[in-house]
């Protein structure tokens, strides 16, 4: 099936991704040949995804290969892999890039109708380490608990103020009822 495509809009837009030190972004044809990968640029010819990522062969990955290869629209996942080169745990998500076309049901008769034809050009994939997606989330985790303490701090300097203040009235009520009555026993 001849697929007229612009594919210039898709890699602008992957431009604007920002990810970690140690994520890439993929984009790979049904044939698990690269189209943007890390330190891959398309004047360097075909290459699969797995020499490009210098994967030993890896039945998880293999696996993921194998889904983003043959994904439909609304298809999509979520996945990890392990990186035996660098010995990490990659996260890797992943979703199609599909284009729409009619195709005739009998070019010799246009009134038979069309059919929807739904054709997947390229597979996307985001792949992060384990240690990247966690270290996005380290400043987050800072804040909290600078706030938290923060938090904590005020609202005791909070309780030991109104503890001091409810002693100091419970004295000066307990002085006044007590003051009276010592004078009315000299009295007596």
């Amino acid at each position: 099936t001849l697929v007229d495509f612009l594919p210039t809009s898709t890699f602008k837009s992957l431009d604007n991704v920002n990810l970690t030190d140690g994520g890439y972004l993929v984009l790979i044809t049904p044939e698990n040949d690269t189209v943007v990968g890390p330190g891959y640029s398309l004047k360097d010819g075909s290459v699969k995804i797995q020499e490009l990522l210098s994967l030993s062969p890896n039945d998880t990955f293999q696996t993921i290969l194998e889904s983003m290869s043959s994904m439909k629209l609304g298809d999509g996942g979520e996945d990890f892999f392990h990186n035996e080169t660098s010995q990490e745990e990659i996260n890797i998500t992943y979703a199609p890039v599909v284009v729409r076309s009619y195709l005739p049901l009998n070019s010799s008769d246009i009134a038979s109708g069309v059919e929807n034809k739904i054709t997947l050009v390229y597979s996307l994939a985001l792949a992060e380490t384990r240690n990247g997606i966690l270290q996005s989330f380290q400043s987050i985790n800072d804040f909290s608990s600078t706030t938290v303490n923060i938090c904590i701090g005020v609202l005791s300097a909070i309780v030991v103020t109104f503890t001091m203040l409810i002693v100091y009235i419970a004295l000066r009520v307990t002085k006044s009822m007590t003051k009276p009555i010592l004078q009315l026993l000299d009295v007596m």
